[in-house]
């Protein structure tokens, strides 16, 4: 999933450069320094909320990387008051695309869904992890918008058994089976996903219903991961799986 990075990364530093050459022409000037919200550490907003802010510099002006929860606490921090952000990283799907106040300068990579089932559990349909114990990320993540979506939209509520567990937690309690279900949306599989990947008691869903899910959610698109493109070697995934994925917009206030 790396050629995700390979194909978008020069739209991303595209965008960097025309927002700081954009920059120069707005009256009245800018300040020199600007603040973006990230996400996790290490994840993909943050490498590159990184690369921008080394674009940035060599126009003088400083990036400040805010770490976050994710987008919905980016959505709230690009909306407030005071104490906010001029810039960050949003899930496609989780903001109206008319929020009063807010420009999305685009889209600039995609990040696929990835719902790992533990193989005693016998889901082709997402609709089959009802009553299931379900990891669908944490308060204030992306993945937690997008996860409860699709489990309402195949009749599936909110409840005991939706937990609000997401990143390496969700990856422990899945190797531990605590739950049986989780999901994560991530342009980069690896290193977090790969215990997963490599557990033989732990499959990667693949959306026989992706079709449909892309139709009635129009920022989802579906991508086919093809058999052995994650590890050739040790052929991972062992066939085409289907993924649904929306894609990460850089927004400003």
């Amino acid at each position: 999933m790396r050629d995700f990075f390979k194909f978008f990364g020069p739209i991303a530093i595209l965008l960097a450069l025309g927002f700081a050459i954009a920059s120069r022409y707005i009256n009245p000037a800018p300040p020199r320094q600007v603040r973006i919200a990230s996400g996790a550490p290490q994840g993909a907003y943050a490498e590159s909320a990184r690369r921008y802010r080394e674009i940035l510099a060599r126009d003088g002006i400083t990036l400040e990387v805010v770490t976050t929860s994710g987008s919905i606490e980016n959505l709230k921090l690009l909306q407030a008051p005071t104490g906010g952000v001029d810039v960050a990283f949003v899930q496609g799907g989780t903001a109206a695309p008319d929020t009063p106040g807010l420009l999305s300068i685009g889209s600039v990579f995609i990040e696929p869904l990835w719902v790992f089932v533990r193989d005693a559990v016998p889901a082709r349909y997402v609709a089959d992890l009802a009553g299931r114990r379900l990891a669908v990320g944490a308060e204030g993540s992306g993945t937690r918008v997008l996860a409860l979506q699709l489990l309402r939209a195949t009749g599936i509520r909110e409840g005991p058994h939706v937990l609000g567990t997401g990143g390496d937690e969700a990856v422990q309690a899945l190797l531990k089976g605590t739950v049986d279900a989780a999901f994560f949306v991530t342009a980069r599989p690896f290193p977090q996903l790969e215990p997963l990947l490599r557990t033989k008691q732990i499959r990667l869903m693949s959306f026989a219903q992706a079709d449909a899910f892309a139709q009635r959610f129009r920022f989802l698109s579906k991508v086919v991961l093809p058999e052995g493109r994650l590890d050739l070697a040790a052929n991972i995934p062992a066939a085409d799986v289907n993924l649904l994925t929306p894609a990460a917009a850089l927004v400003a206030r």
